[in-house]
């Protein structure tokens, strides 16, 4: 909304730091600027400035504004901006979403919006972001820009805010405290009385005299109010001009800064036709077609009064729509509209907006504002449009649901109790259920399975499990085996590996058609975790194998519900597979992409950390764990947390980092996911005692993990922590350490499996002070392609008896741990070794890896992060995270000055992509 522009008097300061806003995101530098201050103080005068100069800067502008009425409804305000720029397939596929229903819709509209904020930006870089009228904002508009503010950190980006002091939503307090960005806030200060006077010039043409400046200071300095007094001072015709200023004329006394009762007499003033106008573009901007179907006239019959309306000032044009020129004038024309009007007027107009079609979004606060006034097909209409917003909007669908359902709308019920679970309020949900014989068993079987599909996405894994094996007989057969494979599928999270396997074996159909495919394709999968997590790795791999193939085949969201590429990729890590592994994971990440499911990738990147870990690319590692981090935090969900949490310790602790905060971390997340994860953090406690020299801190810790995976049968586990606990036993509780190897050799009598006989040689090697078996474990580990616990072995057997172990052998465990960065495992080898010279450091350049030399050879050649993403198969986080990481080993800090050094490298004659 325009306000006057010589309500810029007196900000200065206020200005200069706007100007230095956007020439930062043109030098290519990110920043958010807040506006803060009370309504009518002239926020909107400063974005509308921010506009002149960005213009003048050169910088493109993408304004995003928020509307009262709309806090609970998800993306309106982005969504209206985007649609105003060039249409892209992010955009259209964030517009379809909202057509889809299903448990995960919230995250999926979240991340496309994400992803079409993102293509603005790259298509439009150095951008001004203007958010106006913050204080009105949804919580996942706030959820989006916080993402694009945390990822366009190093870009030309820059983030203005217009927000009142109250209300303050609690995600734009979390967008101003985000870590790592540059955030100010401008309290935008009451005029003082020079800046009233310099006002009072702009409106009358000369300077306010004694009297006049009297009436101006009781106005508080708020500028609005300020121009509406004098506005209404000369209207009444009480001002005189003497000696080149203007004055009060002597004895008149004006009304007080009374913008309700300024209001009044101005809409007084008007025809009736006039104030019915500007009640109407109080409560929506409209048209002038609009306007006169709501008037029941022609357009020509109410020209004449549109013109009446817009002299005034209470009303503006806006392109082809009419609206109150500013909030506070709109409130107090609202304000004194008696209560049962506007609940017809809101009526009148969601009837209007229905009949023209338009979006759900521009009915529901007219629907909403309606109260009761509304007759029967109006409360079908309510009740369809909370069916609509059942998944996006759960707490608007709610309250429309909830009226419908009262006045007696019986269809709304089931609806209604839905958009209660996803709100977390089961107890309200279930009394809706009716106590009896009428109870529809299938709404009652439905709202079970909602339960604990959000039980299931809130980390409460046991009552999820509960829930899904309770309410599957109640469904049909279809969907009642999915609910067993989901429960199982729980309880494999939480290691309850005997109970996984019985729901999952009920799951199962033994001649699945397509309507068993994503059933009988998650239970095969959670019985190949159950084997593999036994032992019996092969067999695993097998049964995960051909529970992927049927899940990619099942219809619809259903394919990919339940990380089909991740339990397959996972298996195949655990059976040495690593080539096949990576290949599935990255083939699970680009269908994810596809499919707009981002959420799941978390989990994905997780896996593919782990691989980058073993194999050394810890800079490759750790820029799939901020990928991952980042689609947590830009979703606020924990699929695959624990794990990303996980690999980023294990880095931390083999670089001689403090990983206490992250271990911390780590277990705060467990506490909400039920436990699921909570071997991996107390072996990592473990390795960190380990590498601290804390024997016998690293033998209590890994010795109760040891006791705690032997009573739930995780035999994988065992023989994978097994030569962290030996290294630990041997010094602090030999005992134990004979036990462990006793146990692996049983262990190989039974299972086959060469990380068992490293294993195994590992324990015996230790026990027994036999370096030369040593070697040959970690010449297994090597050939398996984990070469960091090969290195850690090699590690053993020179700390045994260095001049057994061969020169070369120790030179290349050295040469890997150097390259990966693994400080503390390095000087752990080099130690006893003092022959050892440790490799020089090579310059920036060199230190690059392959996927992150492809990334910045792409930026040198000019191509944006969504064209690098296409041209090399992977998403946009990851070539993010990839540059993020590779600014401190260039020395640069942003990504313009990195392009620049890439451009000339390039034409040095530098070419990675070969």
């Amino acid at each position: 909304m325009t306000e006057p522009s010589h309500w810029l008097v007196g900000r200065e300061r206020e200005r200069a730091q706007v100007e230095r806003l956007v020439a930062d995101a043109a030098a290519g530098k990110s920043c958010v600027l807040e506006v803060r201050g009370e309504p009518g103080i002239g926020k909107t005068t400063l974005l509308g400035e921010t506009i002149q100069i960005a213009d003048r800067h050169g910088v493109a502008r993408l304004p995003i504004h928020f509307q009262q009425g709309e806090e609970e409804l998800p993306l309106a305000a982005i969504r209206r901006a985007l649609s105003a720029v060039r249409d892209d397939p992010d955009q259209r596929r964030l517009e379809r979403l909202f057509g889809v229903s299903g448990r995960d819709v919230r995250y999926m509209i979240v991340d496309a919006a994400i992803q079409a904020m993102m293509g603005v930006i790259e298509r439009h870089e150095p951008l001004v972001i203007v958010l106006e009228d913050c204080q009105w904002a949804d919580g996942e508009s706030l959820q989006v820009m916080r993402s694009v503010v945390r990822r366009c950190a190093d870009r030309g980006v820059a983030t203005l805010i217009a927000a009142r002091p109250v209300p303050r939503p609690g995600g734009l307090r979390r967008l101003m405290r985000m870590d790592g960005v540059r955030t100010t806030t401008i309290e935008l200060p009451p005029f003082h009385t020079s800046a009233l006077d310099d006002l009072a010039i702009a409106e009358l043409g000369a300077p306010p005299g004694p009297r006049l400046q009297q009436q101006l200071a009781r106005t508080a300095g708020n500028p609005l109010i300020a121009t509406e007094m004098l506005r209404e001072i000369r209207r009444q015709g009480l001002l005189e001009i003497a000696d080149g200023v203007t004055d009060l004329r002597d004895g008149a006394i004006p009304h007080g800064p009374d913008l309700d009762g300024h209001v009044d007499r101005r809409l007084a003033d008007l025809s009736s036709t006039a104030r019915q106008i500007v009640v109407l573009c109080a409560l929506s901007d409209l048209t002038a077609v609009q306007l006169a179907r709501l008037l029941d006239r022609t357009v020509a019959g109410i020209s004449v009064a549109i013109a009446e309306a817009v002299r005034d000032g209470l009303v503006r044009e806006d392109g082809a729509r009419l609206r109150l020129r500013h909030d506070l004038l709109r409130d107090a024309v609202l304000g004194r509209t008696p209560p049962s009007v506007r609940a017809g007027l809101h009526a009148d107009l969601f009837r209007l907006f229905t009949a023209e079609g338009a979006d759900v979004e521009r009915v529901v606060p007219h629907l909403v504002g309606s109260g009761d006034q509304a007759d029967e097909s109006d409360l079908i209409t309510i009740a369809e449009a909370g069916r609509q917003l059942v998944f996006t909007a759960p707490t608007v669908a709610a309250s429309l649901l909830r009226r419908a359902f009262v006045a007696g709308i019986e269809s709304a019920r089931a609806d209604l109790a839905f958009a209660l679970i996803l709100l977390g309020d089961v107890s309200e949900a279930n009394r809706l259920i009716p106590d009896d014989d009428t109870t529809d068993p299938k709404t009652a079987a439905s709202m079970g399975l909602a339960t604990a599909q959000v039980d299931f996405l809130r980390g409460e894994l046991r009552w999820a499990s509960r829930r899904f094996e309770s309410v599957a007989p109640e469904l049909p057969p279809d969907e009642g085996a999915l609910a067993l494979a989901y429960a199982g599928l729980c309880s494999l999270f939480i290691g309850q590996l005997d109970r996984a396997e019985q729901l999952s074996m009920r799951a199962e159909s033994p001649d699945p058609g397509p309507a068993q495919w994503a059933a009988t394709g998650t239970a095969l999968q959670v019985q190949g975790w159950v084997a593999a997590l036994r032992g019996r790795v092969e067999q695993g791999v097998r049964l995960a194998q051909e529970g992927h193939k049927l899940a990619l085949q099942a219809p619809g969201a259903e394919a990919d519900a339940n990380l089909p590429d991740f339990f397959l990729g996972q298996a195949l890590l655990w059976n040495e597979q690593l080539e096949e592994a990576e290949a599935t994971i990255r083939r699970g990440m680009a269908r994810s992409e596809e499919r707009g499911m981002g959420w799941h990738m978390a989990s994905l990147h997780a896996v593919q950390a782990d691989i980058d870990i073993r194999q050394g690319r810890w800079d490759d590692a750790e820029a799939h764990v901020d990928t991952a981090l980042s689609i947590v935090s830009d979703l606020e969900v924990e699929h695959g947390l624990p794990w990303c949490l996980g690999a980023k310790a294990e880095m931390a602790i083999g670089r001689g980092e403090d990983a206490s905060a992250v271990l911390a971390e780590m277990q705060q997340v467990l506490g909400r996911l039920g436990g699921q994860g909570t071997d991996r953090l107390l072996l990592l406690r473990g390795t960190a005692h380990l590498r601290d020299g804390d024997h016998a801190a690293a033998a209590q810790v890994l010795g109760f993990l040891w006791g705690r995976l032997d009573q739930t049968g995780l035999t994988l586990r065992r023989v994978q922590i097994a030569p962290d606990l030996m290294r630990a036993a041997v010094h602090a509780d030999g005992e134990r350490a004979i036990a462990v190897r006793s146990w692996l050799a049983d262990l190989s009598d039974r299972l086959a499996g060469r990380r068992l006989d490293a294993a195994r040689l590992h324990a015996h090697g230790l026990t027994t002070g036999d370096a030369a078996k040593l070697v040959e474990g970690s010449e297994i580990l090597w050939e398996l392609g984990d070469l960091l616990q090969a290195s850690r072995m090699c590690a053993d057997a020179v700390a045994v008896a260095a001049d057994v172990v061969p020169a070369e052998v120790v030179q290349r465990a050295a040469s890997f741990l150097d390259s990966a960065g693994a400080t503390a495992w390095y000087e752990q080898l080099a130690e006893p070794a003092s022959s050892l010279v440790k490799p020089v450091a090579a310059d920036g350049w060199a230190t690059l890896t392959p996927a992150q030399s492809r990334i910045v050879y792409l930026v040198g050649q000019g191509l944006g992060n969504a064209a690098i993403a296409q041209e090399l198969s992977i998403s946009r986080r990851t070539v993010e995270s990839h540059l993020h990481h590779t600014y401190p080993k260039l020395e640069v800090e942003s990504r313009v000055q990195l392009g620049l050094a890439a451009a000339r490298k390039i034409d040095a004659g530098w070419d990675p992509m070969g």
